[in-house]
């Protein structure tokens, strides 16, 4: 057997920990975690019937409903923003005040929550409290308080608006008092009151005179043509005329007295004509003056035009009378007889003439009037450009003023209003049954911690626990092979007799051992680190176990201070040859003769007491036997629990 083989324990990388042992040292302490449940369930039970006192639920709602006309001095402030003033620290402290609450502001504010309805101009006050009397009270008083507030901001703000609105309004009503009066001097220098009005009469007048004069120009090509045409009848009547022996100088006195009376018609109708101008422009001016367009001045100035031309164009009763005069004398003068058709002509041909006279001068007039309005609209610009220089200002003042006006109205209003912006639509009553309940979650909570705890402080015992307490932690924890597992069974009296099994465990240690160890008369140290970790009594059934499957089995005790040479030999000294020699060796970190003894052995079996012995320990020991160059067979685990196996 190669002693390295022996002593080199499995190299393969092990955690430091076995699970399936800590979960079973668990186990067996369920007795200690279920009294800490139950008396984690018994302090939670009594904190929930001392802390978790029921929580009732009280609500309010109010609807915000603002009147549009009469916010001009606030912002437009939405339902959201509204919600979020509630619970301002002021309102709070003032509910706090009138409902005299032993409570500090942040846990009222704690107690109460806003909420808002989407698409719905809604506010919801909820309040949770222990009492249901209490929180109706404090969502209705934080509601009064909260409207209250929002009705006096909006007074003082409206009571600041008027303030500024006066004192801006009387410096408007100055400034438009100072531009009135530049207006008032600028339309008795110009003679104009509006211009607007005045530019859209000439632009009537000048359409109206315009088409007069199209109409008189074509009356005047008309008689110019039938003229022409009589013309040439009157040339012919004359040829004729001379075939009768008619008198030349009589023809020529007729014709002279025809062109005389031609004149004085053109003269007549021309002067007809101005009348009829004259009265046109009377009538406009006394239009313009009644709308107050243009000073008296004017209008008085266009009557006596009128007048003038009226005594000009019309004739007095001796002027009729002349004329009726030099008309018989005419008569005289042109023959009764004559052919027919001259005389129609002549007659003719003289009307004509007067209307062509007529007409030329009614072209004249209207030409005359065509351009004169057309020069007094061009030079409407320039005034018009000089009366908005001067109007600009008080059109936006006059403007600013009587938006300032109706501003200040409404903030009057505001002002001395009495009603507020929000309807109250559903009044917090006490519930009769409670929102929720905190026992519950205070007995749960607290008996999963006290649990979690009493868990806890078992785990950290069992993983704190440095022994050996079933056969994995052994192969996990000691540096050498695992021979057996031997129980702890308060059966075991003594060694058995002959006729007796043998218990298994002791039948699979030995087998175990001879597999390990099968040199024959092999001499086998059993040692411990410690003492009373049953040595003795694994030496002794290991013996017989060895001693039932037919083997020859040495036995001997080796007490602490024995171990010098020559006891030594005298000790392994026997008269026959054994198949195996087993000593039962002191504990080797108690005392020195377990080192002593380990070279003239072939090689040494620990045993471990199972949850007594540390770890570290036996690690120490082993090395203390390696370093005597002794093999280490392996380790027997001793008075194991059978909660472990």
């Amino acid at each position: 057997m190669n002693p390295e083989q022996l002593s080199s324990p499995d190299q393969e990388e092990r955690i430091p920990i076995h699970v399936w042992t800590i979960v079973v040292g668990v186990l067996r302490r369920r007795r200690f975690l279920t009294f800490f449940a139950a008396a984690s369930a018994v302090i939670g039970l009594v904190l929930a019937l001392w802390l978790g006192a029921p929580v009732y639920e009280a609500q309010s709602v109010v609807l915000y409903h603002p009147d549009p006309d009469e916010r001009t001095n606030d912002p437009s402030l939405t339902v959201q923003t509204q919600a979020n003033m509630v619970l301002l620290e002021t309102n709070l402290e003032e509910t706090r005040r009138r409902l005299d609450i032993p409570v500090s502001v942040k846990q009222l504010a704690a107690a109460c929550e806003v909420k808002t309805q989407p698409n719905a101009a809604v506010i919801m006050i909820d309040v949770m409290w222990n009492s249901p009397e209490i929180a109706a009270r404090i969502a209705n008083t934080l509601r009064d308080v909260f409207v209250a507030m929002q009705q006096n901001v909006r007074q003082a703000s409206a009571a600041q608006e008027v303030r500024d609105l006066t004192a801006r309004i009387s410096q408007l009503r100055a400034r438009v008092g100072e531009i009135n009066t530049r207006l008032d001097e600028f339309s008795n220098t110009s003679g104009l009151v509006d211009l607007d009005k005045e530019t859209q009469n000439y632009l009537v007048e000048l359409t109206s005179a315009e088409l007069l004069y199209d109409q008189a120009r074509a009356e005047k090509l008309s008689i110019d043509m039938q003229i022409r045409t009589a013309e040439r009848l009157l040339q012919s009547a004359a040829r004729r005329a001379s075939q009768a022996n008619e008198s030349l100088g009589e023809l020529n006195t007729r014709y002279s007295r025809l062109r005389d009376a031609i004149h004085e018609d053109q003269s007549i109708r021309n002067n007809l004509e101005k009348l009829d101008l004259a009265k046109i422009e009377m009538d406009r001016a006394q239009q313009l003056y009644a709308d107050r367009l243009i000073p008296k001045s004017e209008y008085d100035k266009a009557q006596l035009n009128y007048r003038a031309q009226k005594e000009v164009a019309l004739d007095t009763e001796q002027v009729k009378e002349w004329r009726q005069q030099i008309a018989q004398l005419d008569q005289g003068l042109i023959p009764g007889e004559g052919p027919a058709p001259s005389k129609e002509t002549m007659q003719k041909l003289f009307q004509l003439q007067l209307d062509q006279v007529a007409a030329e001068q009614k072209v004249n007039t209207l030409e005359q009037s065509v351009d004169r309005l057309r020069k007094k609209i061009n030079s409407l610009p320039k005034l018009q450009r000089d009366y908005l220089l001067v109007s600009r200002d008080s059109d936006s003042s006059q403007n600013e003023l009587k938006l300032l006006d109706e501003r200040l109205g409404r903030a009057e209003r505001a002002k001395m209003a009495r009603s507020t912006e929000f309807v109250t639509v559903a009044e917090a009553i006490p519930p009769a049954f409670p929102a929720r309940s905190r026992r519950s979650i205070i007995f749960l909570g607290v008996t999963c911690l006290g649990t979690m705890l009493g868990l806890a402080i078992v785990l950290s015992r069992e993983l704190l626990d440095r022994s050996i307490r079933s056969a994995g932690e052994a192969m996990v924890k000691i540096p050498a092979p695992l021979l057996g597992v031997v129980p702890f069974l308060s059966s075991y009296k003594g060694l058995p007799r002959p006729d007796e099994r043998i218990p298994e465990p002791f039948r699979a240690l030995a087998l175990h051992v001879r597999r390990a160890i099968p040199k024959k008369g092999a001499r086998l140290l059993l040692i411990s680190a410690r003492q009373d970790e049953g040595v003795t009594t694994v030496a002794a059934y290991l013996a017989e176990s060895l001693r039932h499957d037919g083997l020859d089995v040495l036995m001997r005790e080796c007490p602490a201070g024995t171990s010098e040479a020559p006891n030594a030999a005298e000790m392994l000294h026997a008269d026959r040859a054994p198949d195996m020699v087993l000593l039962d060796g002191p504990p080797i970190l108690d005392f020195i003769d377990s080192e002593v003894l380990a070279p003239l052995c072939d090689a040494a079996v620990f045993v471990v007491a199972a949850g007594i012995t540390p770890a570290s320990a036996v690690e120490e020991a082993i090395a203390r036997i390696r370093a005597t160059r002794v093999p280490v067979a392996g380790v027997i685990l001793n008075r194991v629990d059978p909660a472990y196996l």
